[in-house]
């Protein structure tokens, strides 16, 4: 396979020099980008979302777990409503390998995200929250997000990722992290492509831009790397957080382990199923909340066609009691916000436009300014005006522009690039959603 996107960004990379300095309209992302660090335990997230989202969406999965059952949600962080027609959320919690998933309160949720399913069951979002945010423990005093296990178990998780979030939940999860090398090795490797080279802090195994194959081994190495990730563009807003481009990694190996399990019948024989969940070796813990599992696995199933990563956004270091953690901004809010009114795609759309530089150009919020002097207008425009909407009034023609660029004025900037190819039709969709919320007078 050709890694198309990351000839892009390297091609990008190497004309750099051509694009003015947007630093001036992107202080906020600047700062970000020297701050001190909070050291994160290393975490398998996406082997824990493939075996909790494979449990949860096929009943004969379920059954094969019948003993791994339980209660783990409180009443008040329930949502009891019927699942059909609605969006629908699940907490999923990854716990260390020292002790049972759901039992001690000695573990850490070191994993922490929110498995979102739009109304329309199009895709599903994995929101990934850092497990090192402060959160309040119920009594005024801030505890960072993955100690509340260990101080009230599930019950105390659920409740403080409801009250970061506002979410209620419609089922949940616990799973121990220790099973990813025996997942992948299951079902024979997987295939995908590496974006930046990264060379393993754990073993000095070197991974090289392009797509390859990945053993069990292989995949937990590449997916724990976080530190030694090279050649990352200042253009990339990840650059610098070694974290978040690590979140990355792993969900495009849960989308590369996910379109394997259906290409190869794996998540409808349930002899297939029963060997891969027993291959996992770790303890599994799964609540649906009273919902039956074939009504579970009818309204999930759908979702998994397309699966979305999504990092909710994190703030300043702070301290408290000589410990260092992240404040939560005002962005994860507004992302929550939106999750709960079911505008997933416009999240989406958001992270896609700062991921991909059109921040650099067309500004935050798509106010324009940057500066392009040769160009008639001086700079690069809006997308926010009504100059734009009124060309541009429709989907398909925001998508066209999008997928095949456009000449938008003279050097050092010329053209806008091509992203057909690039992303995926679902993105594009996103990103014409964001860009549609951008409208001014």
């Amino acid at each position: 396979m050709v890694d198309v996107e990351g000839e892009l960004r390297r091609t990008f990379q190497r004309h750099e020099h051509l694009v003015p300095d947007p630093a001036a309209l992107r202080p906020a992302i600047a700062a970000a980008a020297s701050r001190r660090r909070v050291h994160r335990r290393v975490l398998g997230a996406s082997g824990l979302a493939v075996l909790v989202l494979v449990a949860l969406a096929i009943p004969t999965g379920i059954r094969a777990w019948s003993g791994h059952t339980a209660s783990l949600l409180p009443l008040a962080s329930t949502n009891p409503a019927p699942l059909k027609g609605r969006p629908l959320n699940y907490l999923i919690a990854g716990l260390d390998d020292f002790g049972l998933a759901g039992g001690s309160t000695t573990d850490s949720a070191d994993t922490v995200m929110v498995a979102h399913v739009p109304a329309d069951r199009s895709r599903l979002y994995l929101i990934t929250i850092p497990r090192d945010t402060w959160v309040d423990d119920g009594s005024g005093k801030q505890l960072k997000l993955n100690r509340t296990y260990a101080a009230g178990g599930f019950a105390e998780l659920a409740r403080a990722v409801g009250g970061m979030t506002g979410l209620a939940f419609d089922g949940a999860a616990t799973i121990g992290l220790s099973g990813l090398s025996r997942l992948t090795d299951a079902i024979g490797g997987v295939d995908f492509c590496v974006d930046y080279p990264a060379t393993s802090s754990h073993t000095g195994q070197r991974f090289d831009a392009g797509c390859r194959h990945f053993t069990g081994a292989q995949a937990t190495d590449y997916l724990r790397e976080r530190i030694d990730i090279s050649d990352v563009p200042t253009t990339d807003p990840a650059n610098g957080f070694g974290a978040i481009i690590r979140d990355r990694h792993q969900v495009d190996y849960l989308r590369a382990v996910l379109t394997k399990l259906t290409a190869d019948s794996t998540l409808t024989d349930a002899t297939k199923l029963a060997r891969l969940l027993g291959m996992s070796g770790t303890g599994l813990v799964v609540d649906t909340h009273g919902v039956p599992p074939l009504e579970v696995a009818t309204e999930v199933r759908p979702a998994m066609r397309d699966v979305v990563g999504i990092g909710a956004p994190f703030g300043e270091i702070v301290n408290h009691d000589g410990f260092s953690g992240f404040a939560s901004p005002p962005e994860a809010a507004q992302l929550f916000a939106a999750v709960q009114t079911d505008q997933g795609p416009i999240v989406e759309g958001q992270q896609l436009y700062v991921r991909y530089g059109c921040i650099n150009c067309h500004g935050p919020n798509g106010l324009g300014g940057v500066p392009n002097p040769q160009s008639e207008d001086k700079s690069i425009p809006s997308l926010s005006g009504a100059d734009f909407f009124k060309e541009f009034d429709t989907d398909a023609k925001i998508a066209a522009v999008i997928e095949s660029g456009s000449v938008i004025g003279h050097a050092p900037i010329v053209s806008m690039p091509h992203w057909g190819g690039i992303l995926r039709p679902g993105q594009v969709a996103a990103l014409v959603a964001y860009i549609k919320t951008l409208r001014s007078s």
